[in-house]
Parts: structure tokens; C-alpha cells; sequence
């Protein structure tokens, strides 16, 4: 396996050395940014991988442009409109800006942070990552390199004025760091006027991302209605992690207030329910209670636009626990090849681990049940294509581990296939590497 790496890795460096693609231009990368959402959302890390190495290997120096022209040139894009917004506070002081300083910002997925329903940068798939990392390389000091170091114990920030915390309360997961957390406590406790100043700033014009980042400090400090109105603002403004945590806060104070409320959030709300009576959150355990919310949050889920991977996977993985724990055989059976299909759903929606989880299941239900190999086709072929899927979702050391303990064949069956997964190898461990994974 370690000869295998090092010809991958190889092969990797080769295909970037004979790239003869000419240095981006920054209508290459307007165009990338107008797609940039769509890229993260299917996970595309190679088309994130290609275009940033192209910029970081290439050696000539780059133009400056006009940042007056530059902002001309985006609103003729159309690019998405909180991201503008973003890239208008931080950059529109300057005068002039070369490329690598416009693909920082360019590739920092500013849209999909003030969007998103998680909470973790290890929760975001490869083509997010991907994002942050070739951000963070062009600037040692800017949001993508802060964003990185927030899995840190320290992500290197002071706070000394309202401006600055403002800046940084509009990074992603930003909230997840202990570092800035106290930061921001020693703040507030040294400047407490202009601090509350800044609270009734924020709640008034502060961004999505903004509110939802105080509205996470405010709790953490046991300022519970102050947060609550914060994740309510945030939640108007478009973010979903906000509505979430608005819940959350709800549910805790009235679970019957907060079942309500999550009701009103769909899939994923109904989802939210489902957990509180698995894992005995807010109410007393009920896995009858569960199954009812899981299904209909499977059943709401088919008629939302945007689906939620996480809530595929963790239905399988309730529908695993309740096979195991049936006594009939073919109910089992009946459970367990509901179960794959939900882990194949999670998968199809870019949770590259589930695939990888449905060869797992499938596994262990065949070694139970031999005749579910054809009865429901669960073969190693079935194995087989979920680890080249899995492979392609960028989850490389996962599906490496999962091949070498099941002693499953892992080459593509061609050279091109071959080639097509060293490439994508070679991105995604550069990926790893650089997360810590």
C-alpha cells in the first residue's frame, strides 16, 4: 500500500506538472465564484483543487487591478449577493489588488457560511475544505488561513476595538474556538459599555453570520434571551444554523414550545424531534416517538430542495439499531435493506462516509443472512462501487482503511479509471494533510 501511495502521489505531481494552463485571470475567477455555491454543494473539490493549484504554482506576476473596476466587473457578474456584501466591507478601502489577493477572497465560500446548517468546519465536505485552503495559502493572515486555525487551539486574533471584533464575529465557526471565545470575554468585560454598544449594533445591522456568532457568545455566557434574539435575527436574515439553535434554546425551556417550533422548520426540524426522543434530549426516550419523526422527516425531505445528507445517515443508522434489536428474521431483513438505502441516499447526497457505511452494513447483514447477497444484491460488487464513490466524495483514508480490514479490491478496472483515482487521491490527501485528518 505504501508503494501504491507513492506512485499516486507520482502521478499527482506529474499531471500538475505538465499543466500548460495559462495563470487565471480574474474573469476566470468571477466565473468560478458565480458557480462557487453550486461547486461546494456537489462537492466538485477537484474543480476547486485544479483551479487553485493552478494560481499557487504559477510563477509570473500578477497585474493589479483597480478595485473600483473589479467592483464594476462583480456587479455585472451577478455573483451571490451576501458574499458582495462581504467582499465590499473587507475590500473596498484598498485601491488596487492583484490576483492572488482577489482569489483569497474568491475562494472563501463566504455564501455557503452564511447559509449553512452546520456547525463544525469537520462537518463541511472536501470542495468547502478545498475552498478554505487555497484561501488560507494566498493569505497567511486572512479569513481562510483564521477559518483553518479555528480547529486550532488558537487562531492567532486580538481584539482591541469594536471594528475588529465586528471582522472577526463575520468568520465562519468562528464561535467554535475557546481561543476567541475568552478573547471575547476579556473584551467585554474590559470595554463593558462599548460592548453592549456593539450588541445593540449587531442586532440592529450586523450580517447573518455576524448575529448568529454573538448569538452563540451571548449563550455560552448564560445570556440566554439575548442569544434567543440573536439566533431569531440571524434566522430572519437567511441563516439555518440560527433557526437551529433558536430551537434548541426553545426546546429546553418548553419542549412542547420547541417541538412546535421545529415543526415549522421541515425536514430538518422534524428531524431535530426525532433525536430528542432517541437519545432522551429535552423528554423522556421513546424510540416509537423516534421512528414516527424520522419517517416523516424521510417523507418531508422528498419535497425540499435542499436535502440534508446528515439526515439520511442518522436515519439509517436508527433503522441499523432497530434491526438488530428484532427477533423475527425477516423483519430484520426487511429493516436492514432499509437501512442501506438510506445510507445510499445520505451518499448520493455528498455524505461521502455513508457509502462506506452501507458496504459496512451490508457486510455484517450477509454474514447473518447469506441469501441477502441475492435477494437484495448485496455483493461485492454493490462494495466495490461504494468504495469508488466514496473515493470520488474525496473520503480517501476512510475508504482505504475500510479496503485493506475487508481485503477488498480497491484499482479501477481500467488505466483511465486508474488514473482518474490517483488523481483524485492526490487532491483529497492534500486536503488531509493540510486539516491535520
Amino acid at each position: 500500500m505504501k508503494a501504491l501511495r507513492v506512485l499516486l502521489g507520482l502521478i499527482f505531481f506529474v499531471f500538475l506538472a505538465f499543466s500548460d494552463k495559462a495563470f487565471s485571470s480574474i474573469e476566470e475567477l468571477v466565473a468560478f465564484k458565480k458557480d462557487h455555491m453550486a461547486i461546494i454543494l456537489a462537492n466538485d473539490f477537484v474543480r476547486v483543487s485544479v483551479l487553485g493549484e493552478v494560481i499557487k504554482t504559477n510563477k509570473k506576476r500578477p497585474l493589479k487591478s483597480s478595485i473600483a473596476d473589479l467592483l464594476a466587473s462583480i456587479e455585472r457578474a451577478d455573483l451571490p449577493e451576501a458574499w458582495v456584501r462581504w467582499f465590499r466591507r473587507v475590500y473596498e478601502g484598498k485601491s488596487l489588488i492583484d490576483i492572488k489577493e482577489f482569489a483569497v477572497a474568491i475562494f472563501y465560500p463566504y455564501e455557503v457560511l452564511e447559509a449553512t446548517h452546520k456547525q463544525h468546519i469537520s462537518q463541511m465536505n472536501y470542495a468547502f475544505k478545498a475552498s478554505i485552503m487555497y484561501s488560507a495559502e494566498f493569505d497567511p493572515h486572512g479569513p481562510g488561513k483564521i477559518t483553518r486555525n479555528i480547529l486550532k487551539r488558537d487562531i492567532g486574533v486580538d481584539i482591541s476595538s469594536d471594528e475588529q471584533l465586528l471582522h472577526y464575529l463575520d468568520l465562519g465557526f468562528i464561535a467554535n474556538s475557546s481561543s476567541f471565545l475568552e478573547k471575547f470575554k476579556a473584551y467585554g468585560h474590559s470595554y463593558h459599555d462599548s460592548f453592549d454598544r456593539l450588541i445593540s449594533q449587531v442586532f440592529s445591522s450586523g450580517t447573518a453570520i455576524q448575529t448568529r456568532n454573538l448569538g452563540f457568545m451571548l449563550n455560552h455566557f448564560e445570556r440566554e434571551d439575548e442569544a434567543l434574539e440573536a439566533f431569531r435575527l440571524a434566522g430572519d436574515k437567511g441563516s439555518v444554523r440560527a433557526r437551529i439553535e433558536m430551537g434548541n434554546i426553545l426546546l429546553k425551556r418548553n419542549f412542547t414550545e420547541g417541538v412546535r417550533f421545529f415543526n415549522s422548520l421541515g425536514a430538518y426540524g422534524l428531524w431535530k424531534i426525532a433525536q430528542c426522543y432517541r437519545y432522551e434530549r429535552n423528554t423522556t426516550q421513546d424510540f416509537g416517538a423516534a421512528n414516527h419523526y424520522y419517517l416523516q422527516a424521510l417523507a418531508a425531505s422528498q419535497s425540499e430542495d435542499l436535502k440534508y445528507p446528515e439526515l439520511f445517515f442518522d436515519a439509517a443508522d436508527f433503522a441499523v439499531f432497530y434491526a438488530y434489536s428484532q427477533p423475527d428474521p425477516e423483519i430484520f431483513k426487511v429493516v436492514i435493506a432499509s437501512a442501506i438505502d438510506r445510507f445510499v441516499e445520505a451518499g448520493n447526497f455528498h455524505l461521502g462516509p455513508a457509502y462506506l457505511k452501507a458496504a459496512e452494513v451490508s457486510l455484517d447483514g450477509v454474514a447473518l443472512f447469506p441469501e441477502l447477497v441475492t435477494n437484495l444484491n448485496f455483493t461485492d460488487e454493490f462494495r466495490r462501487n461504494a468504495i469508488k464513490i466514496a473515493f470520488r466524495e474525496g473520503h480517501v483514508a476512510k475508504a482505504i482503511s475500510f479496503v485493506e480490514k475487508n481485503k477488498l479490491p480497491l484499482a479501477g478496472k481500467t488505466a483511465a479509471e486508474g488514473a482518474q483515482i490517483a488523481i483524485l487521491m492526490g487532491y483529497a490527501e492534500q486536503i488531509d494533510r493540510y486539516f491535520g485528518v
